[in-house]
């Protein structure tokens, strides 16, 4: 449950429950206590995430996304390969189907921003970075922009989004 971002921060599983958990688990026994700690904040650190060829690197809700005169509220974000697409929600996350918009991670940089729960897509190269809006049939429209924000519910869930994000720009 660390990262599920559907739970909030104060009911999260914490290294006194982990450990309660394991009890007894190697005959009847408890596993190192060292050894329990540092997997407890491995998991924390480094999702673990089984999937399937053809899944999305990520995905889940962030509370927004803001480019120039663009903005949108709460959507459900999917990163596949070297794009970034978002949805109203999760059902419609893995098609075109409710594609709300899109944006490719060629020539970008990815920054961490202030306040410390955004993160900003920006262009290496002199000319703005291009995303993509989709009206309800399906249109798409390329619009321009210097930066594209993605606005996370807290700093955890910024730094995971920013590490697999900067991990697919290519």
């Amino acid at each position: 449950d660390r990262h599920n971002p559907a739970i909030t921060d104060s009911k999260k599983m914490t290294l006194p429950q982990f450990l309660r958990n394991n009890s007894g688990l190697w005959d009847g026994k408890d596993p190192p206590h060292d050894l329990q700690e540092e997997l407890y904040h491995a998991i924390v650190d480094n999702e673990i995430v089984i999937r399937k060829q053809g899944d999305p690197d990520k995905r889940g809700w962030v509370r927004g996304l803001k480019a120039n005169n663009y903005e949108q509220g709460r959507r459900w974000l999917v990163l596949i390969g070297n794009e970034i697409r978002w949805y109203k929600n999760p059902s419609q996350g893995e098609s075109t189907t409710g594609l709300l918009g899109r944006i490719v991670l060629d020539y970008v940089r990815i920054s961490k921003d202030n306040p410390k729960m955004t993160f900003s897509v920006t262009s290496l190269v002199p000319t703005p970075i291009e995303f993509c809006v989709y009206n309800d049939k399906g249109k798409g429209y390329v619009q321009d922009t210097a930066e594209l924000h993605v606005f996370c519910e807290n700093e955890q869930q910024m730094l995971l989004w920013f590490k697999e994000v900067s991990k697919n720009v290519t």
